[in-house]
């Protein structure tokens, strides 16, 4: 028979029991939810570390560059250690960024240069599986020779994701020992989301400036037609009118003499005739010619101004004959460009400078380049007639002359071309001169 002191000590020891898991009910809703609370921060600062990122970066575009930086801030929250971001080549995973030191030359250069096999067991389950691996110890040796890589102590990785789709895997590797808790998992998992969503926002970005670039260039051909319908407009009424006009009228003219018997007066207005017929000829043809310029494709590779140079000075002595010339050519740089297109800027640009200082006793040419970090300017100076400043835009008009034919043969075709292709080529057209002492004509040329 239980005594009642033995009922009060039984008493008192379910109840120290009972406190006692109270107590430790209570310890463990509060460590539960100090992980809760400890996991949401990490969540937290995962999001303002990308915040921060997408701040920064908003008009990049690069997609490594923008792994790169994520990679930095997610080692930034956890102890020493790297992150390599891989993508699947042939055969192989391809590094593609890296933050951090690896820890041991011999298994970066096996990194850099040989990759890790497809079925590289740190990366092939989660690539599978789209489930995070991590890694309390990590199993050394399973991907890399174990002497290379016994500094890592743990690891985890993570498909990188864009649009629904995965793109590659991002590998962190740490050399303190680490038991992975919710609250790493879930610091790690919010930054490789966000990252999905920087991603898909820098893409978005450039397709945004392709299309804009698209749309500028469509704009640009457009304008050029217009300007091509306007100049062909013009040419029409006024520029090939005029021969006609000619061929219609001293054709005429023939043809009273001839009816009369007069046919030694026949000769001179067939002669007119003929040359009116070839004036009309050559407008065409510059049509023809500005109108290839536009259409013609870009065949862009290195060239040599100095020998584009050569050929042009050349065209121009066939072109004005005995006429003295003073050549003063500095040397020129090697652009990007068409070299066949930039040839008939260079021709033009010289025969141009040879045609309206042919009037001196020498013609005295000079060209030279000037560099800037970001265009090169050629420059061709004369000692010709010149022309008032007021309209030197006129001069790269189609057909735009300011001189009359007379005085200076030609269709007013030249500048014309070399505008379009020098616009094609990305660069701009200029004109200076007082009107007295010369001129000088260039244009520029992205670097």
């Amino acid at each position: 028979m239980c005594t009642l002191g033995g009922l009060r000590t039984k008493w008192l020891l379910e109840t120290v029991r009972q406190n006692l898991s109270l107590a430790l009910d209570r310890l463990e809703q509060q460590r539960i939810s100090q992980q809760q609370r400890d996991a949401a921060e990490s969540q937290v600062r995962a999001l303002r570390g990308f915040e921060v990122l997408s701040r920064d970066l908003t008009a990049e575009t690069d997609r490594y560059t923008l792994i790169h930086h994520a990679q930095e801030l997610m080692l930034s929250l956890l102890t020493p250690g790297y992150a390599l971001y891989w993508e699947a080549g042939d055969d192989r995973w391809v590094l593609k960024s890296q933050a951090g030191n690896i820890g041991d030359p011999a298994l970066q250069r096996l990194v850099d240069e040989q990759g890790l096999p497809l079925d590289a067991p740190a990366l092939h389950s989660t690539w599978l599986t789209g489930i995070p691996n991590y890694q309390d110890h990590y199993d050394q040796g399973a991907d890399t020779p174990a002497e290379m890589i016994r500094h890592v102590r743990a690891a985890t990785a993570f498909q990188v994701w864009m649009h629904g789709a995965p793109i590659g895997m991002l590998a962190i590797g740490l050399f303190d020992q680490r038991s992975w808790t919710p609250m790493d998992k879930a610091m790690l998992e919010t930054a490789i989301y966000s990252l999905g969503l920087v991603l898909e926002r820098s893409q978005s970005v450039e397709v945004l400036a392709r299309r804009t670039g698209e749309l500028e260039a469509s704009n640009q051909s457009l304008q050029e037609a217009n300007e091509d319908l306007e100049a062909f407009t013009y040419s029409v009424s006024h520029d090939l009118r005029t021969p006609v006009r000619h061929v219609i009228g001293f054709a005429e003219l023939a043809e009273r003499a001839i009816a009369k018997g007069q046919y030694e007066k026949a000769g001179q207005p067939l002669e007119l005739v003929k040359q009116g017929a070839l004036r009309m000829t050559s407008l065409i043809d510059g049509m023809l010619v500005l109108s290839k310029s536009g259409r013609q494709q870009l065949h862009v590779q290195p060239v040599d101004l100095n020998i584009l140079v050569v050929l042009a000075r050349r065209d121009a002595a066939e072109e004005f004959g005995p006429h003295p010339v003073w050549w003063q050519i500095e040397d020129l740089p090697t652009v990007r460009g068409d070299a066949q297109l930039l040839q008939q800027v260079m021709t033009n640009l010289l025969s141009n400078a040879v045609k309206y200082s042919a009037n001196q006793e020498v013609s005295e040419v000079r060209m030279w380049g000037q560099e800037t970090a970001a265009e090169w300017t050629i420059l061709v100076q004369d000692n010709g007639v010149g022309f008032n400043p007021a309209y030197a835009q006129r001069l790269f008009g189609i057909f735009q002359r300011l001189h009359t034919e007379k005085d200076f043969k030609g269709t007013g075709i030249g500048l014309a071309t070399m505008r379009r292709i020098v616009q094609k080529h990305g660069g701009q057209v200029f004109a200076r001169s007082d009107g007295r002492t010369g001129a000088t004509f260039g244009f520029t040329l992205p670097r």
